[in-house]
Protein backbone atom coordinates (compact mmCIF):
# COMPACT_ATOMS: atom_id res chain seq x y z
CA UNK A 1 0.00 0.00 0.00
CA UNK A 2 2.43 2.84 1.06
CA UNK A 3 5.90 2.97 1.19
CA UNK A 4 8.15 5.39 3.17
CA UNK A 5 8.38 7.98 0.20
CA UNK A 6 4.82 7.71 -1.61
CA UNK A 7 1.21 6.99 -0.96
CA UNK A 8 -0.05 5.40 -3.65
CA UNK A 9 -3.91 5.20 -4.08
CA UNK A 10 -6.07 3.32 -6.46
CA UNK A 11 -9.05 4.49 -7.13
CA UNK A 12 -11.04 1.18 -8.87
CA UNK A 13 -14.03 2.42 -10.17
CA UNK A 14 -12.15 4.94 -13.03
CA UNK A 15 -8.52 2.24 -12.65
CA UNK A 16 -6.80 5.36 -11.99
CA UNK A 17 -3.14 5.05 -9.94
CA UNK A 18 -2.37 8.23 -8.30
CA UNK A 19 1.19 8.90 -6.49
CA UNK A 20 0.85 11.66 -3.07
CA UNK A 21 3.14 13.37 -1.01
CA UNK A 22 0.65 14.84 1.09
CA UNK A 23 -3.01 14.89 2.53
CA UNK A 24 -4.01 18.11 0.75
CA UNK A 25 -3.28 16.23 -2.10
CA UNK A 26 -5.70 13.88 -1.50
CA UNK A 27 -8.39 16.24 -0.10
CA UNK A 28 -8.53 17.84 -3.42
CA UNK A 29 -9.05 14.52 -5.69
CA UNK A 30 -11.09 12.79 -2.85
CA UNK A 31 -14.80 13.37 -1.67
CA UNK A 32 -15.58 12.29 2.13
CA UNK A 33 -16.41 8.84 1.96
CA UNK A 34 -13.11 7.73 -0.07
CA UNK A 35 -11.47 9.69 2.84
CA UNK A 36 -13.39 7.98 5.70
CA UNK A 37 -11.95 4.87 3.61
CA UNK A 38 -8.74 5.54 3.62
CA UNK A 39 -8.68 6.37 6.75
CA UNK A 40 -9.33 3.04 7.87
CA UNK A 41 -7.38 1.47 5.83
CA UNK A 42 -4.66 3.13 7.04
CA UNK A 43 -5.29 2.79 10.51
CA UNK A 44 -6.06 -0.82 10.55
CA UNK A 45 -2.37 -0.92 7.93
CA UNK A 46 -0.62 0.37 11.06
CA UNK A 47 -2.29 -1.64 14.12
CA UNK A 48 0.08 -3.99 14.36
CA UNK A 49 2.79 -1.94 12.42
CA UNK A 50 4.92 1.33 13.44
CA UNK A 51 4.02 4.24 10.83
CA UNK A 52 7.39 5.51 9.56
CA UNK A 53 7.83 8.82 7.39
CA UNK A 54 4.60 9.77 5.10
CA UNK A 55 2.97 7.30 6.80
CA UNK A 56 3.81 8.50 10.08
CA UNK A 57 2.05 11.86 8.84
CA UNK A 58 -0.81 10.70 7.00
CA UNK A 59 -2.08 8.50 10.25
CA UNK A 60 -2.00 11.16 12.11
CA UNK A 61 -3.74 13.98 9.61
CA UNK A 62 -5.89 11.47 9.51
CA UNK A 63 -6.56 10.83 12.86
CA UNK A 64 -6.68 14.59 13.23
CA UNK A 65 -9.53 14.82 10.84
CA UNK A 66 -11.39 11.78 11.81
CA UNK A 67 -10.85 11.33 15.89
CA UNK A 68 -10.29 15.31 17.32
CA UNK A 69 -12.05 15.11 20.61
CA UNK A 70 -14.07 17.98 21.17
CA UNK A 71 -11.92 18.74 24.55
CA UNK A 72 -8.60 21.27 24.30
CA UNK A 73 -6.98 19.12 26.64
CA UNK A 74 -4.98 17.44 23.74
CA UNK A 75 -1.01 18.83 23.68
CA UNK A 76 -1.68 19.34 19.56
CA UNK A 77 -4.53 21.99 20.03
CA UNK A 78 -2.51 24.19 23.40
CA UNK A 79 -0.34 26.50 21.52
CA UNK A 80 -2.61 28.04 19.47
CA UNK A 81 -1.68 31.61 20.13
CA UNK A 82 1.52 30.98 18.71
CA UNK A 83 -0.01 29.61 15.37
CA UNK A 84 0.66 31.92 12.40
CA UNK A 85 -2.32 30.96 9.87
CA UNK A 86 -0.65 31.90 6.37
CA UNK A 87 -3.67 29.86 3.76
CA UNK A 88 -6.98 28.91 4.79
CA UNK A 89 -8.21 26.55 2.30
CA UNK A 90 -11.44 25.01 1.92
CA UNK A 91 -11.58 21.58 -0.64
CA UNK A 92 -15.33 21.20 -1.28
CA UNK A 93 -14.92 17.54 -2.51
CA UNK A 94 -14.03 16.00 0.60
CA UNK A 95 -15.63 18.87 3.26
CA UNK A 96 -11.75 19.55 4.41
CA UNK A 97 -10.47 22.86 5.43
CA UNK A 98 -6.61 23.15 5.88
CA UNK A 99 -4.93 25.31 7.67
CA UNK A 100 -1.13 25.93 6.77
CA UNK A 101 0.46 27.91 9.77
CA UNK A 102 3.73 29.89 8.75
CA UNK A 103 6.58 27.09 10.22
CA UNK A 104 4.74 25.14 7.42
CA UNK A 105 1.92 22.56 9.50
CA UNK A 106 -0.76 21.65 7.76
CA UNK A 107 -3.59 21.65 10.09
CA UNK A 108 -6.63 19.43 8.45
CA UNK A 109 -10.14 19.64 9.63
CA UNK A 110 -13.82 18.53 8.62
CA UNK A 111 -15.86 21.11 8.01
CA UNK A 112 -18.81 20.10 10.31
CA UNK A 113 -16.91 18.82 13.55
CA UNK A 114 -16.30 20.93 16.41
CA UNK A 115 -12.61 21.77 16.60
CA UNK A 116 -11.03 23.22 20.13
CA UNK A 117 -10.32 26.12 18.27
CA UNK A 118 -9.40 29.50 20.21
CA UNK A 119 -11.27 32.57 18.94
CA UNK A 120 -8.06 34.20 17.33
CA UNK A 121 -7.58 31.49 15.48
Amino acid sequence: MMSPDEIILIIHKENITSCFDTLVEITVFLDRQDLYHLYRVVDDYYEHIPPTGLGLMLLGDLSIIWETAESSDDDFWKDQEEWEIIRWRFHESSGVHTLEIEDGTMIHMLAERRYPLSREI
